[in-house]
């Protein structure tokens, strides 16, 4: 079972975790449902992970790209440049939230 403070903490910090992600390289929404369920053995549901996403499209940080793989549509997710500055001015929250990772 998850531990509750862990599901907390990681539906606090999941817009500036999933900001950092994209300043690294682009994602699509199941690979941040990966991701934090290997960082910190917690599995965020797709409706906690879309609408974060659709908020930071919201607010100019984050684009989103449409790719295909043959025939098969998906969506990618990358930072923008008003995403990066807001990481940039927010590093003390960032790293607040890096302090939780298993």
């Amino acid at each position: 079972m998850v531990n509750a403070r862990i599901k907390r903490i990681v539906k606090q910090y999941v817009e500036i975790l999933v900001l950092d992600e994209l300043r690294k390289h682009e994602l699509h929404g199941y690979g941040f449902i990966d991701l934090i369920r290997k960082r910190y053995g917690f599995e965020p549901s797709p409706s906690m992970i879309y609408p974060v996403l659709k908020e930071l499209m919201k607010k100019g940080f984050v684009e989103a790209i449409e790719r295909y793989s043959g025939s098969k549509r998906y969506i990618v997710y990358r930072i923008t440049e008003k995403g990066l500055e807001f990481l940039s001015e927010h590093r003390d929250l960032l790293e607040e939230a890096k302090r939780h990772e298993e």
